[in-house]
């Protein structure tokens, strides 16, 4: 199997980045292959500021290197996403780019209106998700509301039919060895859940058939 971790945090070495690799390490470790992305670096290689997904809410920038990814993230059969609390507020094209990426992963174009289908539904397609913001409970969680920065992407990936096996949230900053404790308790487990199934199957060999095995030669009889 294949994993794409896709990070959309601002912050390289943050809790949500340490968060993602220690999720991605318990994947590789039972048999996936693993991509890293870090989103604010292809944005900042990609993006034309053409304003485009300011009027439509979303990407549609031509360009090679996003070409790529997404064509990764299509074949991909695992999907793990870092998202902080702040995405839409430090920038919204971000949060536009990475809606388009998670819907390559899926097999649907994401939109402010609809979210159409390009695809057949994923089959065993699996994602995991990972926030800075505070957990959501009692009402909120009863009422399915989401923490800020996963609600685009939750979305994506539930028109898309992709199941969503997990997701879990991190400090927005460290305070202390504790809060980092706690956060790589929380990406493991996050991780050991995503990688269910990722064993990967010995291969089988073809030996040569012993010479006992082979039939015996029959000389034809001449009359």
């Amino acid at each position: 199997m294949r994993l794409m971790a896709l990070d959309a945090s601002a912050v390289c070495g943050g809790p949500v980045t340490r968060a993602m690799e220690c999720a991605a390490s318990e994947v590789e470790r039972a048999g996936a292959d693993v991509t890293r992305i870090r989103l604010y670096s292809l944005f900042g290689a990609c993006c034309a500021a053409c304003g485009t997904c300011r009027a439509t809410a979303s990407c549609s920038r031509r360009h090679e290197a996003i070409d790529a990814v997404s064509g990764d993230l299509a074949a991909a059969d695992l999907l793990l996403v870092g998202v902080t609390s702040s995405i839409s507020q430090r920038d919204p094209r971000v949060e536009t780019l990475l809606r388009r990426l998670v819907g390559s992963f899926g097999g649907v174009y994401s939109s402010r209106r609809s979210d159409a289908s390009l695809a057949d539904s994923p089959q065993g397609k699996r994602a995991a998700l990972i926030s800075s913001s505070p957990p959501l409970l009692g009402a909120a969680a009863a009422l399915g509301i989401l923490p800020y920065g996963l609600g685009g992407v939750w979305r994506v990936l539930d028109s898309s039919g992709v199941r969503v096996v997990g997701c879990t949230s991190v400090a927005s900053s460290w305070s202390g060895p504790a809060s980092w404790d706690l956060t790589r308790e929380r990406a493991v487990r996050l991780g050991r859940t995503l990688a269910v199934g990722c064993a990967r199957q010995p291969e089988r060999r073809l030996l040569p058939a012993s010479p006992e095995l082979l039939p015996a030669r029959v000389t034809p009889r001449v009359a």
